[in-house]
């Protein structure tokens, strides 16, 4: 029998999500733990590594970590909203330490 998914990641099952986070180890954490949810992830280590995955594919959603160049997260988020308004973008901050299903141990 399959795991049941949390309610709170029931409508992302078996969606496509678009992760650009800069920090190999915060994105390696979130792409675990949103594929460990049935999320299909892809992942970029920039904002045009990001811009180029999501002009080839549809995702439902669209996780950017506006780390080391906020300009250019909010530029891609500008771009994003003009090609496709309805297009769900959320801005990552923080730690991913909330993605761990033991923390605080």
């Amino acid at each position: 029998m399959p795991e049941k998914t949390p309610a709170s990641f029931a409508s992302l099952d078996k969606k496509k999500v678009l992760l650009a986070d800069s920090f190999e180890k915060a994105r390696s954490a979130r792409a675990i733990f949103l594929r460990s949810r049935l999320v299909d992830v892809d992942v970029a280590s920039n904002i045009p590594e990001a811009l180029a995955l999501w002009r080839t594919s549809v995702y439902h959603l669209v996780l950017v970590a506006p780390r080391e160049n906020p300009g250019e997260a909010l530029e891609f988020w500008q771009e994003i909203k003009r090609e496709k308004p309805r297009q769900r973008v959320a801005f990552l901050i923080g730690s991913p330490a909330y993605v761990s299903l033991t923390w605080p141990a």
